[in-house]
């Protein structure tokens, strides 16, 4: 100890029984020693929070398939169909029997009187109105039935004048059908033509005259 430049203190001095002395300290709190640790779980807990964060923010996202609302499609052409012709209601007519006149009648009366009665009850006779449309119908299976009766309508001097089959309710024998008076005597003068005895007024018919062809019709 010659070269220790310091003066010899208590501590220098070695205690009795040869045991080595130093500076003792105060004993460590319990909080001093569990610190550390937590401090380190806190800093590991950081980083795991902030790596998760950084990894969902980059991480590419599937894409949100946008809701599709379906609804029918629409044909903005509208459908063409073909009117179906309806019939007249079938009515039996109720047979009537004229009333016996009370009253006298004259052998005396004029031949004057005579032909001014008859021609204030007897209706002028109309012309046919040949400009109107006419539609020839197939109520059979037969095919070129309609044909053959638009040619033979032609002839009459009707310039408008088709053929096509017919859709309404079933008819037992072929018919004319005409949709006003003024249509009437168009509708006689054809029936005439093409044999057929059955002419009807019909208000909801399409058109202005309709011919409805029946098996009679084709025998």
């Amino acid at each position: 100890m010659t070269d220790y430049p310091y003066p010899a203190d208590e501590f220098d001095e070695a205690p009795a029984g040869g045991q080595s002395a130093g500076i003792h300290r105060a004993p460590r709190s319990r909080w001093s020693r569990i610190w550390p640790f937590l401090a380190v779980l806190l800093i590991f807990a950081a980083l795991a929070a902030g790596l998760y964060v950084w990894f969902t923010s980059h991480s590419p996202s599937k894409p949100t398939q946008p809701s599709v609302t379906t609804t029918a499609a629409q044909d903005p052409t509208p459908t063409e169909t073909t009117p179906t012709e309806t019939g007249p209601e079938e009515t039996t007519p109720e047979e009537t029997t004229p009333e016996e006149s009370d009253e006298p009648t004259t052998d005396d009366a004029t031949d004057d009187t005579t032909d001014d009665a008859d021609e204030t009850d007897e209706p002028a006779t109309q012309e046919p109105d040949r400009s109107v449309t006419v539609r020839v119908l197939n109520a059979t299976r037969i095919q070129g039935l309609a044909a053959g009766a638009v040619n033979d309508v032609k002839a009459l001097g009707y310039t408008d004048v088709s053929g096509d089959n017919y859709r309404g309710n079933p008819v037992s024998s072929s018919q004319v059908w005409y949709k006003s008076p003024e249509h009437a005597a168009a509708a006689r003068e054809i029936a005439e033509k093409l044999g057929i005895s059955a002419v009807s007024e019909v208000s909801s018919l399409v058109g202005p005259v309709s011919v409805i062809l029946s098996s009679d019709f084709a025998s």
